[in-house]
């Protein structure tokens, strides 16, 4: 599927001094450059801070929502991006583009799948492709490092990677180790020999907390010091691909493949996000739907995910604000009925119109970010480590075994019943249109206000210099407001264990097939 979504915005302000560890071969943190360019616009409305994980734009209906945001409803808004755009780098060229097209201002941190080794990519490793994505959103003016607006808010996005001792939590019994072939990363990223002197050593092997420290350590420079240094007098909204805690997934006894776990998420980066202490953090990885408060800090996952996932398990990836319950009675021969319940969105939930999610909303109705105006805004700051783009492979989305892989190695089986989720959502009995074209001011064909539909109608929470939304509802967080979590129980559910003695009967039956001898013909 060849396109051309037009001209790339390369910024005449861009300064960079090449940092010298990609010629020298030493694996110290980047320096980095700042400067002040501006970005303005002309509108009455008060910026707005959106945030998706996990767009998979590999997949042709995921590229389509990107393409069926309106052109003009987020033209004074910032987009978070939380990882996961796609694995083909001229694709996420494609996909930042579009985005970017329709947002004011795109923040952006890379995720796994994003340094998934393709040949079309021509990337030798994944430490090799990292720095050409980085070099493709500076020429885009996509931001990698955190940026403070309008001296008010700062938006800090914080490079990551997962490693196996993330996971504290006691194994699940008979279940196959994290491995490369239980793992995809493990076989699709791969790093430079520790010969190459690139990352410090010990990050080759699988799993490697080093390899982790070294994506952290990305974070440090002036930036992030004045971004501590100043971080009580703003607002701050930090967001990130992997986990920084372990209590913000399922435990793994509700997991299809429990060691998932140990590819997850970062201690470092739960350190990292200790010291700063952000209002609001913004995460991915694991395609489940979170809204949940860790000491003094709201944590959202909002993921986009597979079409497949969304269909099959919708109520573990949508939020609750943005669904209805439906009440189903199912009568048998006797006559009794048994109660039951189903949960859908507007309209086909493959089109994810509930996203992206709002996180923040400004309060000052005279900043402005989008391109049209006089109006300074963003003090910038840019990662200097970045060396010369090679050249791109056919302008191609893919999806092979990788991806496929994918799609198992996020596996997760929901309870049919919905007793263990809290039901007391306030817009239950209030549908919401989720309709993704909610230029401010647009009127429903009855009247009514679009844009007032698109989120929840919750009292929204006051930050210093803006408001966050009310709860958003989400499955597993919401069952982990009232259930405590209880990893010591290393059972699995009953659910899931049902999947895995039938796939053990299955093989069984293989076995046995493959041990009969050769029937044998007569002459």
């Amino acid at each position: 599927m060849a396109m051309m979504l037009g001209q790339h915005f390369r910024s005449s302000q861009i300064r960079l001094d090449h940092h010298t560890a990609l010629s020298t071969g030493t694996h110290t943190a980047p320096s980095y450059s700042i400067f002040k360019p501006s970005i303005q616009c002309k509108t009455e409305a008060a910026p707005r801070v959106f945030g998706v994980s996990d767009c998979h734009t590999d997949y042709l209906e995921n590229f389509k929502w990107a393409e069926s945001l309106d052109k003009q409803a987020f033209r004074n808004d910032i987009l978070l991006l939380a990882g996961d755009v796609c694995d083909e780098l001229t694709l996420l060229e494609d996909t930042l583009t579009l985005l970017k097209s329709r947002f004011a201002c795109i923040f952006y941190c890379p995720g796994n799948h994003c340094l998934w080794i393709r040949s079309i990519d021509a990337s030798k490793n994944s430490y090799e492709k990292l720095q050409r994505i980085l070099t493709l959103c500076q020429d885009l003016g996509v931001h990698t490092t955190p940026q403070k607006i309008d001296d008010k808010v700062w938006i800090a996005p914080l490079q990551s990677w997962h490693h196996k001792s993330f996971d504290t939590d006691p194994d699940i019994p008979d279940i196959p180790a994290a491995t490369r072939f239980t793992i995809a990363d493990y076989a699709a990223c791969t790093w430079p020999d520790e010969n190459e002197n690139l990352l410090p050593p010990g990050s080759q092997r699988h799993g490697s907390v080093e390899l982790a420290q070294w994506f952290d350590s990305l974070n440090d420079g002036p930036i992030w010091d004045e971004l501590l240094k100043t971080r009580h007098d703003c607002d701050v909204i930090s967001f990130s691909h992997f986990l920084p805690d372990i209590a913000l997934m399922p435990e793994k006894r509700f997991l299809f493949y429990p060691p998932l776990v140990k590819a997850s998420g970062s201690i470092p980066l739960a350190e990292r996000i200790e010291a700063l202490k952000p209002d609001i953090h913004l995460f991915g990885h694991t395609h489940f739907a979170w809204d949940a408060e860790i000491k003094g800090t709201r944590y959202i996952q909002a993921p986009l995910a597979a079409p497949l996932e969304r269909h099959r398990r919708l109520r573990t990836i949508c939020f609750t604000a943005f669904m209805t319950e439906i009440k189903i009675k199912d009568g048998d021969s006797s006559g009794s009925g048994v109660s039951s319940s189903t949960w859908k969105t507007v309209g086909d939930p493959t089109e994810a119109k509930w996203l992206p999610i709002e996180l923040f909303q400004f309060n000052n109705p005279d900043l402005c970010l989008a391109n049209n105006g006089d109006i300074a805004a963003v003090d910038f700051a840019f990662a200097s480590f970045f060396f010369e783009c090679q050249h791109r492979g056919p302008n191609e989305p893919i999806r092979d075994a990788f991806t496929a892989a994918n799609e198992a190695t996020h596996g997760i089986i929901t309870p049919n019943t919905g007793s263990d989720v809290d039901d007391s959502s306030p817009c239950e009995d209030e549908p919401l249109s989720l309709c993704g074209s909610e230029e401010r001011g647009e009127k429903n064909k009855d009247g009514s206000d679009l844009e007032k539909e698109r989120q929840p109608r919750q009292q929204r929470k006051q930050l210093k210099f803006g408001t966050m939304p009310g709860p958003l509802g989400a499955h597993w967080s919401d069952y982990y407001a009232s259930n405590p979590r209880a990893p010591e129980i290393t059972t699995l559910a009953t659910w899931v264990a049902h999947l895995y003695q039938k796939r053990k009967e299955r093989r069984q039956k293989e076995e046995k097939r493959s041990s009969r001898p050769a029937a044998t013909t007569k002459n």
